[in-house]
C-alpha cells in the first residue's frame, strides 16, 4: 500500500489525503491502477482505454456492457466521490451510472449518476427515487461531478451534489454507509451503465468542502495527481 500527494504549482493540498481509491484512467491495456491502496481495477465489456480525457487519457465506456470492478476494503459512514465525466448524450432519456457503492445492509448498491438529463442518486435498480431535479441535459463536453456523504445520526445523512464547482444540491436523507465486504463497487455503474468518458475518478472518506470541489473544478482545467 502507498499513498501519493498530490502537488499543483508547487502547493501541496490535502485532497487526495485520505483517498481510498484513486485512478487516473490513464492506461492503454490492462488494468485501471489505483494509484493510491493499489486497488487495481479488472475491466469488462465495452471499455476503451487510452482515449482523451479531461487530463491525459481517459476510458470510454459503452452503455451496453463495460464496466471497471475494484474491491477495496473498509465501512465508511462518512465519504466523498468526485470525477471528470463526459456523456454522448446527457439528456438521451435514460439512466447512466458513474459509481455503484455496496451498501452496509446487504450490498445493494448505492448508485450515482444521471437520468433523463437530471443528476441523481439511487439505491439497487429502484428507478423512483431519483434525489434531484437538477437538469444537465444541455451539457456537453467534461464537468467536474461528484457528491459527499456526512452522517448526522442514525437515521439521516446530508448528501451534497457538486457540478464543476457548485453545490447544486443539498439532501437529507436515510441513506446507507457503504461496505467494501458486501461486494465490489463499480466505476461506469451496476445495470444501467455509463455511455461516455470517466477520468480521474477518486473516492475519499473525507467530508469533501465547497472549496475543495472548487479546487477539483479548477476553473474548468480540472486537476490531478502528479
Amino acid at each position: 500500500m502507498f499513498r501519493m500527494m498530490m502537488r499543483k504549482a508547487g502547493k501541496q493540498s490535502n485532497l487526495f489525503e485520505n483517498a481510498i481509491v484513486y485512478y487516473k484512467l490513464d492506461e492503454t491495456s490492462g488494468q485501471a491502477i489505483d494509484v493510491i491502496n493499489g486497488y487495481n481495477g479488472t475491466l469488462f465489456g465495452g471499455v476503451t482505454q487510452g482515449v482523451t480525457g479531461k487530463i491525459g487519457n481517459a476510458y470510454s465506456f459503452d452503455g451496453s456492457s463495460g464496466y471497471l470492478s475494484s474491491s477495496p476494503t473498509g465501512v465508511y459512514q462518512n465519504y466523498s466521490f468526485h470525477c471528470y465525466c463526459l456523456a454522448n448524450d446527457w439528456a438521451d432519456g435514460n439512466r447512466r451510472e458513474l459509481v455503484a457503492l455496496p451498501d452496509d445492509v446487504n450490498g445493494t448498491p448505492i448508485n450515482f449518476g444521471i437520468q433523463n438529463g437530471k443528476i441523481g442518486m439511487w439505491r439497487g435498480s429502484a428507478s423512483g427515487n431519483v434525489t434531484s431535479s437538477y437538469d444537465v441535459s444541455n451539457l456537453t463536453g467534461f464537468h467536474s461531478l461528484g457528491f459527499s456523504e456526512e452522517r448526522t445520526s442514525a437515521t439521516n445523512k446530508i448528501v451534497k451534489i457538486y457540478l464543476d464547482g457548485v453545490n447544486v444540491v443539498t439532501i437529507n436523507g436515510d441513506w446507507e454507509d457503504i461496505d467494501f465486504s458486501n461486494g465490489n463497487y463499480k466505476i461506469g455503474g451496476d445495470i444501467f451503465l455509463w455511455k461516455g468518458k470517466i477520468d480521474e475518478h477518486f473516492i475519499t472518506s473525507d467530508v469533501l468542502t465547497l472549496s475543495q470541489f472548487i479546487e477539483l473544478h479548477n476553473n474548468g482545467n480540472g486537476i490531478t495527481i502528479i
